[in-house]
């Protein structure tokens, strides 16, 4: 049954790690939160960069973790 879920669950948490890539990019810009809603909405073609945040949001919480783990030598 949970096996059944993982996907939209694997959703719901890339969509929560693209909201806090874009609000740390807004608080990072400092500008207010309806003119950077109208910014992302109100810009043709600006929504392609909501998965850029997302990707970079991840690339840089990927990097902070494999930073923290101690890299075994081979």
């Amino acid at each position: 049954m949970l096996y059944e879920k993982l996907p939209f669950m694997g959703f719901v948490i890339f969509m929560w790690i693209i909201l806090q890539g874009m609000l740390r990019l807004k608080r990072f810009l400092g500008i207010p939160l309806l003119l950077f809603l109208f910014i992302l909405v109100g810009i043709p073609f600006i929504k392609d960069l909501v998965w850029l945040f997302g990707a970079l949001e991840l690339s840089v919480w990927g990097y902070s973790i494999a930073k923290k783990w101690p890299r075994p030598y081979s």
